[in-house]
C-alpha cells in the first residue's frame, strides 16, 4: 500500500490585500438552482473564448434571469448567454 500526503503551506506576508467586501457582498437575498449539466457546458464554451484574453473573467449577473457573459478587455467582443433557472 502507497499513501501519499501532500501538503499546502500558504503564507500571506504583509501588504495590501483587494478589499473582499466589493468582491463578495455582504447582503445575499438568496438562492438559484441551476442544471449542473448546463451549467458546465456553457462555462466550458466561455472559458474557451475567456482563455483568448490575458485576463480572462466570466460574469455572471443575477437577476430575474441569470446572464453569464464575458468580453474582450476593450469590450469590442463581448458573449453572453442566459442560463437556464430551476426554480
Amino acid at each position: 500500500m502507497k499513501v501519499v500526503i501532500r501538503l499546502l503551506f500558504l503564507f500571506l506576508g504583509e501588504g495590501r490585500y483587494p478589499d473582499v467586501n466589493r468582491v463578495i457582498p455582504l447582503k445575499t437575498g438568496g438562492f438559484v438552482t441551476f442544471d449542473l449539466a448546463e451549467l458546465k457546458r456553457t462555462v466550458k464554451r466561455f472559458h474557451a473564448v475567456a482563455n483568448l484574453e490575458k485576463n480572462p473573467a466570466l460574469r455572471f449577473v443575477i437577476d430575474q434571469d441569470v446572464v453569464l457573459s464575458v468580453a474582450s478587455q476593450d469590450e469590442a467582443n463581448s458573449f453572453s448567454e442566459t442560463v437556464t433557472i430551476l426554480n
